[in-house]
């Protein structure tokens, strides 16, 4: 008798052993082959400068919007006031947070998008002394904004910027 209680509570005792075993091998593996390699890439990555990182979140933008966001850059002022596409027309374009990250340190500006227009020239007049910059994402804005101080900037026959001078009171 005194025996099956010996021979269970070894038996119970080993096969918690080889529990224990099963789930250290399973954590080394899942340490060395996804964990370590994981750490290492994102490392690696931290470690490159921005525009470095910037170019691996282009590859899923495309050539043509990466090189559009490069021309923003060059034609927009760094003290600008950007006002992005409203919702419906600007692809990547009317994301904020995207364009802050690419467009920094220019302010991004998001009007709402039943009143676009009265939200530019409202910020045009509230401060006079920064350059406003629309980027235009066929079909906003107009054409007929460049009728009213702004200048347009052409990437191609649908993407530019509109660029307000800003002016000294």
């Amino acid at each position: 008798m005194q025996g099956e209680l010996r021979t269970k509570r070894y038996g119970r005792w080993l096969l918690g052993l080889l529990i224990l075993t099963a789930a250290a091998i399973q954590l080394w593996v899942a340490v060395e082959q996804f964990a370590v390699p994981w750490q290492a890439q994102l490392v690696g990555l931290w470690r490159q400068p921005a525009w470095k990182r910037a170019g691996y979140v282009a590859q899923y933008l495309g050539p043509d919007r990466t090189e559009f966001i490069g021309f923003l850059r060059s034609s927009i002022p760094q003290d600008a006031k950007v006002v992005i596409p409203p919702e419906g027309y600007g692809d990547i374009f009317g994301f904020p947070n995207l364009m802050q990250a690419y467009l920094f340190p220019r302010d991004i500006v998001d009007c709402p998008s039943d009143k676009p227009y009265r939200c530019i020239f409202d910020l045009a007049a509230a401060v006079p002394r920064v350059p406003v910059a629309v980027i235009k994402v066929a079909p906003f804005p107009t054409e007929d904004l460049g009728v009213q101080g702004f200048t347009l900037h052409r990437y191609n026959d649908e993407w530019g910027v509109f660029v307000s001078e800003g002016r000294s009171q």
